[in-house]
């Protein structure tokens, strides 16, 4: 899968039969040649995508028919801004230490006395 304008390749563009929903949907990633693999009938069709470029939906059948055989993703320039949000944090560096007073507003009230 490739950038429509630049040819340069698109790395973990989705790829999945049209119809399909994660996360049982039939479908995979591409890898960091923009090369992807799926099983499809000639008459099913594809769909791809990519965060920042508009979907291209094409059956297998007209993909097999181009020169190239390869999916090329326009860009959108409507988008001006992504922001993407982390979930969680699955692991830390460095040491944390804890500092010494009052746990709340709560207790840093009676402790003034």
């Amino acid at each position: 899968m490739l950038d429509a304008k630049t040819k340069e390749t698109i790395i973990g563009a989705v790829v999945m039969l049209k119809g399909s929903m994660p996360p049982n949907g039939l479908g995979t990633c591409t890898n960091q040649d923009g090369w992807y693999a799926v099983k499809a009938l000639p008459t099913d069709t594809l769909d791809a995508n990519f965060v920042g470029y508009h979907k291209s939906f094409l059956t297998v059948k007209e993909l097999l028919a181009t020169k190239d055989k390869t999916i090329y993703l326009e860009e959108d320039t409507t988008y001006k801004h992504v922001i993407f949000t982390v979930g969680g944090i699955e692991g830390t560096t460095g040491k944390y230490r804890p500092k010494k007073g009052p746990k709340s507003h709560k207790e840093k009230k009676c402790n003034k006395k």
